[in-house]
């Protein structure tokens, strides 16, 4: 799982420089990953407020879903829109 967690962090920062980078950011060297959110108690909570025009997803198997709306409207200025998402996981089988 180390590794996983290792692996997956160098996909994360490869993903947001190409994003910064399609922003003409190219100056990337600020963006740090947090392990832990001090925080999270700020963090809304959009469980069971599901939109009445929401669209149901279904899953693909062997695929990463990588949710960088937040993350695009930070660092564009509100240029790329967030959408309000929520997302109800498998509580049968493991995600990974």
């Amino acid at each position: 799982m180390e590794q996983f967690q290792v692996e997956m962090t160098t996909l994360c920062e490869k993903l947001v420089a190409i994003m910064l980078g399609s922003l003409c950011l190219t100056d990337t060297k600020w963006f740090k990953p947090k392990n832990e959110c001090d925080q999270a108690q700020l963090i809304p909570d959009v469980s069971g407020r599901r939109p009445s025009h929401g669209v149901d997803l279904e899953p693909v198997e062997g695929a990463l879903i990588v949710n960088i709306g937040d993350l695009m409207q930070i660092v564009s200025n509100g240029r790329f829109k967030l959408v309000l998402h929520s997302v109800v996981a498998n509580n049968t089988r493991h995600r990974i």
